[in-house]
């Protein structure tokens, strides 16, 4: 594929339709559609067994009546029919009794939610006025309105930081080569989900070599521009249930799916701004969020090993303030009867050396320490 004719000061619009129109029109000639059904969820249900038997026979039943269509298999068929809708009626009870026993508000609530969500889409909404909307045209609007309504509108006020670098230090451009992109591509999610153009991350991973120039030239002219296209702000919002009540527009949290090239777009400046940032210390050691090989965990590990630190550092203050303690009466005393030489007694040296000799083993080497003591011979020739 050939590099879109880009021309100065060209629309970002005109530049991104150039390179994206032939793309589409390939892919509405030469991909084809295949049809895709999906399995209804109703038939992985949890049934006994004999629940379970009593299908079982019914089904029979029912290919016996279809080969033979008389009076007695239908009403053999009927009969069987009858028996198996009361046996799911009587488990259906018996689970509500049971939800209704426990006394539990939590159980209760997710048992009647469970009965209340729609799995093929968004059930049932209700207005804030109490009317209940079922279309889809109404459904949407009213959560189109409620995701504006809890969107946060950026106000433009940028905070005031002082200049931590050099005057002549900078990033004024960011280089889209084709490596970047080739590299990009690959780190993409291998899905295929489609974007608001029909484009998915697999199509993007198997022509990434040949793609690569032309989003390099369009995703370098749009940088210059300092403008987005029109077409990346088009994103297909998809409400996902959270809790509590699925008639409740509040319940509900949007999930955005964006244009594929501008996540590639994205990705590329983040990349060369944490790059900028990092090699110039702009980023403190303290920050664990949102940087590459770094998490909670790492976190966490961190403040242990700050802590674990902090208290030896304690015990040995401690410990050698302990060790000190002793020698302390003996040092006043020499120093009013001998100013230029201190003498201790012997005995009481060599007790106060073993003791520190013990002190330390417990402290460093508890585990070889008890060893020790275990044999008393091997301790008195480690000691002594």
């Amino acid at each position: 594929m050939s590099c879109p004719s880009i021309e100065l000061g060209e629309s970002v619009d005109l530049v991104w339709d150039k390179f994206s129109r032939p793309i589409i029109d390939a892919i509405h000639y030469f991909v084809p559609k295949k049809a895709v059904h999906i399995r209804s969820s109703k038939s992985s249900r949890y049934r006994p067994r004999h629940i379970r038997r009593a299908l079982n026979k019914k089904h029979r039943l029912w290919r016996s009546f279809r080969n033979n269509m008389s009076i007695s298999t239908k009403c053999v068929y009927k009969e069987q029919a009858a028996y198996v809708k009361k046996l799911i009626y009587d488990h259906n009870k018996q689970i509500e009794l049971s939800v209704i026993n426990r006394a539990n508000l939590g159980t209760f609530y997710r048992f009647v939610n469970g009965k209340l969500s729609c799995k093929s889409g968004v059930g049932p909404l209700k207005t804030p006025s109490g009317y209940t909307i079922v279309d889809d045209v109404g459904k949407d609007e009213l959560l189109s309105n409620y995701f504006a309504s809890v969107f946060t509108v950026d106000n433009g006020n940028l905070p005031d930081f002082s200049r931590r670098v050099d005057d002549d230090v900078c990033i004024d451009e960011i280089i889209f080569s084709s490596i970047d992109i080739v590299k990009t591509v690959s780190s993409l999610k291998g899905t295929r989900t489609t974007d608001p153009h029909g484009f998915n991350s697999l199509f993007l991973k198997r022509l990434k070599f040949i793609l690569a120039g032309p989003v390099s030239s369009v995703s370098s002219h749009i940088f210059s521009a300092g403008v987005i296209p029109s077409a990346w702000r088009e994103s297909n919002v998809t409400p996902v249930f959270k809790k509590g009540i699925s008639s409740d527009v509040s319940n509900y949290r949007p999930i955005s799916l964006t244009s594929l090239f501008s996540k590639i777009f994205e990705r590329i400046v983040k990349q060369q701004m944490l790059t900028y940032l990092l090699n110039h210390n702009l980023i403190t050691n303290q920050q664990f969020g949102f940087l590459s090989k770094r998490s909670t965990c790492t976190q966490l590990l961190d403040c242990l090993n700050d802590w674990t630190l902090f208290v030896i550092a304690t015990l040995l203050t401690s410990f050698t303030l302990i060790l000190l303690k002793p020698l302390i009466p003996l040092v006043i005393q020499n120093s009013f009867t001998n100013y230029s030489r201190m003498e201790f007694p012997d005995n009481y040296l060599n007790s106060y050396l073993i003791f520190c000799l013990i002190v330390f083993n417990v402290l460093f080497y508890p585990t070889e320490f008890l060893h020790l003591v275990q044999s008393p011979v091997e301790f008195h020739k480690a000691v002594f």
